[in-house]
């Protein structure tokens, strides 16, 4: 689809769609006689005990979208798109859309039907990569089944989190054992480097094909099978003097000061990012001839994402982790991922200082390198104390951590969702 064709849809349909659509499109996207068929909507209805008089409103939307040419096409591209997007981890936020040329009836409409497109168009790909039907024959059903409680008790689709739900409709994320995957991209990380050598218990550097052999030299103890990884954190960035990034959670620090990194011919040198996730003043000096980079911009990852529910611990995320990287090699060989990364209340520093070493939270995070994000105290707070507010006063003591983390807030520390990732390597 070419940028004027775009915008000639887009002058009918109004602007439902980013330009992504456009900017990603392959020929033959648009092409097709209808968003969806009649019968297919309806099964999918029938598949949801819809009653046959609150099926008529919805399958009489389908006939007003179907009668606009523009809107099928738009539709279509849009859905095909968007599937190979969410496969390559260059899928960004799609909103939920609302045509303005729709008016005969609640846009919302719209939102569902499209959502069953993506789920049609997503089931098509997971054929054509012979991925078994175990693994995505229910991803869509979940989303669409809240979609239809909350139209069967208000007579409109409301989704809470549309831009989520893409993923499931789109069966663009997979549970993979314990752990949800989605394909990603790196974006706006610290700066992650590996060593090329490979240590001994006694931390010599041994040669790599010592390595594999997994034995040293006479006399060396066992060598150990991850890679060396050390993070820094890129120029210009100001942060605080307990480690996070000034200005998060509305606090600046007078005495904050600003990141430097440098590459030499010999060296990188960069402010390390601490095992807990801090950025530190101490200047990391990495030989180029024992360290590369690990992780650039935009190089393909996965996304791990936690459900609730019981298994939260070192042992499951290893074994999720196993399970993704072997799915995600076979059935997308063409990702190449480098890295599993996550942002998360879990990873938060202050959580894992209230708790100890040996809760499960704080094991599970020292099995990643973790690093301070933007996003500040929200997450936290509706976690632990299952509220938006900030008012410290009005937050439940009935468990532990609340109360550890009341008495925390009061002394003046403050929580942050944190960001953490594991290199393939160190699967």
């Amino acid at each position: 689809m070419t940028k004027d064709r775009f915008s000639e849809l887009t002058g009918v349909c109004g602007k439902c769609f980013p330009s992504f659509i456009y900017e990603h499109s392959l020929p033959g996207d648009g092409e097709g006689s209808c968003v969806l068929s009649e019968t297919e909507l309806k099964n999918v209805l029938d598949c949801h005990s819809v009653p046959e008089d609150r099926q008529l409103p919805v399958l009489e939307a389908l006939v007003h979208i179907n009668a606009i040419p523009e809107l099928v096409e738009l539709s279509l591209c849009a859905a095909r798109v968007w599937v190979r997007a969410l496969a390559d981890g260059t899928a960004g936020e799609l909103d939920q859309p609302k045509p303005s040329c729709l008016n005969s009836f609640d846009r919302s409409f719209f939102g569902f039907i499209f959502s069953q497109l993506l789920a049609k168009e997503g089931r098509l790909a997971m054929k054509a990569r012979a991925i078994p039907e175990t693994y995505w024959k229910d991803i869509p059903e979940e989303p669409t089944r809240r979609a239809i409680r909350k139209y069967l008790k208000n007579g409109i689709f409301l989704f809470s989190d549309y831009q989520w739900d893409v993923n499931y409709f789109g069966c663009g994320i997979f549970l993979l054992g314990r752990f949800l995957f989605i394909p990603y991209r790196w974006e706006e990380g610290p700066l992650v480097f590996k060593s090329d050598m490979r240590f001994s218990g006694r931390g010599d550097a041994v040669c790599a094909d010592t390595y594999c052999t997994g034995r040293g030299d006479a006399g060396n103890s066992e060598i150990s099978v991850k890679p060396k990884v050390k993070v820094l954190w890129k120029s210009g960035t100001r942060v605080r003097t307990d480690g996070q990034i000034d200005g998060v959670n509305r606090i600046s620090d007078p005495r904050s000061f600003v990141t430097k990194f440098t590459e030499t011919d010999g060296f990188y040198e960069g402010d390390r990012v601490s095992e807990t996730g801090l950025i530190t003043r101490k200047t990391e000096h990495l030989d180029k001839a024992l360290w590369t980079p690990a992780l650039k911009e935009n190089d393909p990852i996965l996304a791990l994402h936690i459900p609730d529910g019981p298994g939260y611990d070192p042992e499951h995320l290893h074994e999720s982790c196993r399970m993704a990287r072997d799915f995600f090699d076979r059935y997308y060989p063409e990702l190449g991922f480098k890295a599993i990364q996550s942002e998360s209340w879990l990873f938060d520093p202050l959580v894992s200082e209230l708790l100890g070493p040996n809760r499960r939270i704080t094991r599970v995070r020292n099995e990643f390198h973790c690093y301070p994000t933007e996003a500040g105290d929200s997450m936290s707070i509706c976690e632990i104390f299952h509220t938006s507010s900030h008012i410290i006063d009005t937050y439940p003591l009935d468990t532990t951590l609340q109360r550890l983390t009341v008495e925390a807030l009061r002394s003046g520390k403050r929580l942050h969702c944190t960001s953490a990732f594991m290199l393939k390597e160190e699967i």
